[in-house]
Protein backbone atom coordinates (compact mmCIF):
# COMPACT_ATOMS: atom_id res chain seq x y z
CA UNK A 1 0.00 0.00 0.00
CA UNK A 2 1.30 3.39 -0.97
CA UNK A 3 0.24 6.42 1.17
CA UNK A 4 0.84 8.53 3.66
CA UNK A 5 -0.81 7.29 7.14
CA UNK A 6 -1.56 9.68 9.71
CA UNK A 7 -3.39 9.24 13.06
CA UNK A 8 -4.53 12.47 15.14
CA UNK A 9 -5.93 12.12 18.19
CA UNK A 10 -7.96 14.42 20.26
CA UNK A 11 -5.19 15.80 23.16
CA UNK A 12 -7.43 14.82 26.29
CA UNK A 13 -7.59 11.26 25.20
CA UNK A 14 -4.84 9.47 23.64
CA UNK A 15 -5.32 5.58 23.25
CA UNK A 16 -3.10 3.44 25.45
CA UNK A 17 -2.98 1.11 22.49
CA UNK A 18 -3.74 1.26 18.93
CA UNK A 19 -3.86 -1.16 15.72
CA UNK A 20 -3.25 -0.42 12.56
CA UNK A 21 -5.24 0.09 9.99
CA UNK A 22 -5.29 -2.79 6.85
CA UNK A 23 -5.22 -1.34 3.53
CA UNK A 24 -8.47 -3.02 1.74
CA UNK A 25 -8.45 -5.46 -0.61
CA UNK A 26 -9.61 -3.45 -3.39
CA UNK A 27 -8.46 -0.08 -2.27
CA UNK A 28 -6.86 0.85 -5.20
CA UNK A 29 -9.52 0.34 -7.46
CA UNK A 30 -11.51 3.35 -6.21
CA UNK A 31 -10.18 5.66 -8.47
CA UNK A 32 -9.15 8.13 -6.29
CA UNK A 33 -5.62 10.23 -5.70
CA UNK A 34 -5.93 10.77 -1.78
CA UNK A 35 -8.44 8.68 0.82
CA UNK A 36 -8.85 10.34 4.11
CA UNK A 37 -11.51 9.05 6.86
CA UNK A 38 -12.58 10.45 9.96
CA UNK A 39 -13.50 8.23 12.67
CA UNK A 40 -15.02 9.06 15.81
CA UNK A 41 -14.94 6.83 19.04
CA UNK A 42 -17.12 6.37 22.40
CA UNK A 43 -14.62 5.09 24.91
CA UNK A 44 -16.19 2.63 27.76
CA UNK A 45 -15.06 3.65 31.81
CA UNK A 46 -12.29 0.42 31.22
CA UNK A 47 -11.09 1.96 27.92
CA UNK A 48 -12.37 -0.31 25.78
CA UNK A 49 -14.21 1.36 22.65
CA UNK A 50 -17.84 0.99 22.46
CA UNK A 51 -18.58 2.16 19.04
CA UNK A 52 -17.13 3.73 16.10
CA UNK A 53 -18.20 5.90 13.65
CA UNK A 54 -16.90 6.56 9.91
CA UNK A 55 -18.54 8.47 7.42
CA UNK A 56 -18.65 7.41 4.09
CA UNK A 57 -17.56 10.39 1.51
CA UNK A 58 -16.72 10.80 -1.42
CA UNK A 59 -13.01 10.97 -0.16
CA UNK A 60 -13.80 7.74 2.58
CA UNK A 61 -15.29 4.81 0.57
CA UNK A 62 -16.80 2.30 2.00
CA UNK A 63 -13.84 -0.15 1.86
CA UNK A 64 -11.67 2.27 3.66
CA UNK A 65 -14.24 3.34 5.61
CA UNK A 66 -15.09 -0.27 7.28
CA UNK A 67 -10.50 -0.99 7.32
CA UNK A 68 -11.09 2.16 9.56
CA UNK A 69 -13.92 1.31 11.59
CA UNK A 70 -12.28 -2.24 12.43
CA UNK A 71 -8.97 -0.84 13.39
CA UNK A 72 -10.03 2.09 15.81
CA UNK A 73 -12.79 -0.38 17.23
CA UNK A 74 -9.27 -2.77 18.66
CA UNK A 75 -7.77 0.76 20.38
CA UNK A 76 -7.62 1.02 24.22
CA UNK A 77 -7.62 4.09 26.35
CA UNK A 78 -6.76 4.85 30.14
CA UNK A 79 -9.69 4.19 32.42
CA UNK A 80 -11.51 7.39 32.97
CA UNK A 81 -15.63 8.49 32.66
CA UNK A 82 -18.11 6.57 30.81
CA UNK A 83 -18.83 7.83 27.10
CA UNK A 84 -15.96 9.86 26.48
CA UNK A 85 -14.94 10.31 22.32
CA UNK A 86 -11.99 10.52 20.65
CA UNK A 87 -11.18 10.94 17.32
CA UNK A 88 -8.86 9.51 14.60
CA UNK A 89 -7.88 10.41 10.91
CA UNK A 90 -6.15 8.30 8.33
CA UNK A 91 -4.85 9.40 4.98
CA UNK A 92 -3.83 7.63 2.34
CA UNK A 93 -2.34 8.53 -0.57
CA UNK A 94 -3.00 5.74 -3.90
CA UNK A 95 -1.39 7.30 -6.64
CA UNK A 96 2.40 8.87 -7.03
CA UNK A 97 4.90 9.41 -9.82
CA UNK A 98 7.72 8.93 -7.21
CA UNK A 99 6.53 4.56 -7.35
CA UNK A 100 5.16 4.16 -10.21
CA UNK A 101 6.29 0.65 -10.88
CA UNK A 102 5.29 -0.92 -7.35
CA UNK A 103 2.77 -3.58 -7.25
CA UNK A 104 -0.05 -3.47 -4.32
CA UNK A 105 2.53 -6.47 -2.81
CA UNK A 106 4.97 -3.91 -2.89
CA UNK A 107 3.39 -0.74 -1.29
CA UNK A 108 3.89 0.07 2.23
CA UNK A 109 2.99 3.12 4.24
CA UNK A 110 4.77 6.00 3.89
Amino acid sequence: MLGLFSIALAAELVPVSTVPTNFPGGGLDVGLERVHCEARASVAADGTVQAVEVPRTEVCPDVFAAAVEHAVSQYRYPPGDQGREASAQETWRLKSSAFPTMTPAEMGRI
